[in-house]
């Protein structure tokens, strides 16, 4: 499969990354974490509670033994009707944004189960991960945006495909 002009195709892009199993889609949300971390700024101001709303599930999430925080967070992209799944389809898209952002911090300094050190994602998954990392910056936030708001129960509104 060839992944070309994501930048103006963001919903054929958000149909690409959910043809991809649970497990590809959470390897594939820390690594492009891990390729834009050092460019986010979280946004803050008045929309800290979004931070907070999020930290919330984050930190409950950080309390389970590490099978269930795996189970956790495949509930959560397979918009499963389980703790965590529902609570992120209450979410706004910036509360999505905020929880994937916190939960890669977790998983960063050791607190969540992070994908493990040597997987390989797919062929497929590696040439679509290797697509949006040759997006500019702004159109790679702009996927992410989109992909986490629509991932889990249901896309909430502030999905906008640009």
């Amino acid at each position: 499969m060839t992944y070309t002009d994501i930048a103006n195709n963001q919903k054929q892009a958000i149909q690409s990354f959910q043809s991809f199993d649970a497990d590809t889609q959470l390897a594939f949300l820390w690594f492009i974490y891990e390729e834009l971390k050092g460019s986010l700024t979280p946004k803050g101001g008045p929309d800290t509670s979004g931070f907070a709303i999020a930290q919330g599930v984050v930190d409950r999430i950080q309390q389970l033994p590490q099978d269930q925080q795996l189970q956790a967070q495949r509930d959560v992209v397979a918009g499963q009707p389980s703790e965590f799944g529902t609570s992120y389809g209450d979410f706004n898209s910036s509360n999505r944004l905020a929880f994937w952002y916190l939960l890669a911090q977790g998983m960063e300094n050791g607190q969540i189960v992070n994908v493990p050190s040597d997987y390989q994602m797919s062929g497929d998954a590696q040439e679509f991960f290797n697509a949006i990392k040759g997006l500019e910056f702004n159109d790679q936030i702009t996927f992410m945006r989109n992909v986490v708001s629509c991932i889990g129960p249901e896309p909430k509104e502030g999905a906008v495909f640009t």
